[in-house]
């Protein structure tokens, strides 16, 4: 009952704008809370903490005591922001920030959400025609590096990885990553209490500042798309073999499997650890358990063309149970 009203009264000091020091004592640790203005609307929460004796039963303030942030306070919204340790360790105790709504997260978090929200509302605006192009196009060199990229390399990294987590685009994926000089604090402020026209102003600003920027992503974007749709039309792609088996693999949730491979003719059976089982676009003998580790190394070596790849595994097992069927799962192909 205590720590309720001890809270209660905190809460009463947190909300009062005219009160700019609290007093708390808890077991053997005596908390001064402190506010210091930053705006109108914001304060930061200092807290020193100090040691109760039987010679100081309130704990008194000694020279040499440090402060440390306890928190940042938004009283139009009544958020906690970056509840570090000396307020957590105070208001715990009374499951403060349970009873009484009081959020503690840190600033970055919601410095992530805003940029997230601003990314997504850039794609929305160009898919919905609202960046002029042709316009942007004209500030970009004929011969620019960054483009001969994309269309050089097709963005392939990018696209091989999405297409093996099993991503499918009807549509350029389109990726702008927005970044702020402004301060952090500042924009998640106003995200928090504005969060519509925080948004609305930046991607504003944002269209019209880095025109080249966004022109170039959706260069990137159409490369990755077609790169894509290249992997997904071509059924000869050994991608699309090793999709399937990350795929059984995740799904089967077993630690060892058996895999029957073949090359040349040659066929052998082999155990290895399942989850690292299509990491790679090859099996190496280091996968291998030692005691099939010989017979591996007879086929898939230097000299026959390297280590197993994903296409010429024909099967794998685990117990009685077939995950993996090569000859089925090229009719799916077709």
């Amino acid at each position: 009952m205590i720590e309720q009203i001890e809270n209660q009264q905190f809460l009463e000091f947190l909300r009062d704008k005219n009160r700019i020091h609290f007093n708390a004592i808890e077991g053997r640790n005596g908390y001064h809370i402190f506010k210091i203005p930053y705006d109108n609307d914001c304060v930061f929460l200092h807290v020193i903490r100090t040691y109760i004796t039987d010679h100081d039963p309130i704990g008194k303030l000694r020279l040499g005591d440090k402060s440390e942030l306890g928190c940042i306070y938004v009283p139009s919204i009544d958020t906690i922001l970056n509840g570090e340790y000396p307020l957590k360790d105070f208001i715990c105790k009374g499951n403060f920030s349970d009873a009484y709504r009081i959020t503690s997260t840190d600033v970055k978090e919601y410095y992530r959400n805003l940029c997230r929200d601003i990314n997504a509302e850039v794609v929305r605006h160009i898919e919905d025609g609202k960046f002029d192009r042709k316009k942007a196009a004209k500030l970009v060199e004929v011969d620019d590096r960054e483009i001969k990229y994309y269309k050089e390399h097709k963005e392939y990294g990018y696209v091989e990885r999405a297409f093996l987590e099993g991503e499918t685009w009807d549509k350029p994926k389109i990726i702008i990553e927005y970044t702020s000089r402004e301060h952090e604090i500042d924009s998640v402020l106003e995200y928090l209490r504005t969060p519509v026209e925080a948004i609305v102003t930046r991607v504003e600003q944002y269209m019209i500042a880095e025109q080249v920027k966004i022109y170039k992503a959706i260069v990137c974007a159409e490369v990755r798309f077609e790169t894509m749709k290249a992997i997904m039309n071509d059924k000869t792609n050994p991608l699309h073999f090793q999709r399937e088996i990350r795929r059984i693999v995740k799904d089967a949730d077993v630690k060892t499997v058996n895999i029957t491979f073949e090359r040349n003719g040659t066929v052998v059976t082999a155990k290895t650890e399942a989850p690292k089982l299509g990491s790679w676009h090859y099996v190496s003998d280091y996968d291998i358990i030692n005691g099939d580790r010989a017979e591996f190394k007879k086929i898939f070596n230097y000299n026959t063309g390297g280590d197993a790849k994903m296409h010429e595994i024909l099967s794998i097992t685990h117990g009685k149970k077939e995950l993996y069927n090569k000859t089925e799962f090229e009719k799916t192909l077709v």
